[in-house]
């Protein structure tokens, strides 16, 4: 279930769980950081306009992903 999105974020949302499954991942599989190569390849291949405010959305997605990743690793 998605969090409470203001209308103008829906599209930043559904591109997010487009690409959320293609992480860089360290040595042992954790992962680390989005693919940045493979998102911008999926926002050209959608016709996605990845602007710089779009980026900037993504990485705070992207940081809050990772911080829930690291959250369940640890109470593990």
């Amino acid at each position: 279930m998605p969090p409470e999105l203001m209308p103008e974020n829906r599209p930043i949302w559904r591109f997010f769980n487009q690409v959320s499954r293609y992480w860089v991942r360290d040595f042992e599989g954790r992962p680390l950081s989005l693919d940045w190569s493979t998102v911008e390849s999926m926002a050209r291949m959608s016709s996605y306009e990845m602007t710089l405010d779009e980026v900037r959305k993504l990485q705070v997605l992207e940081q809050v992903e990772l911080q829930w990743i690291n959250k369940q690793t640890a109470s593990k």
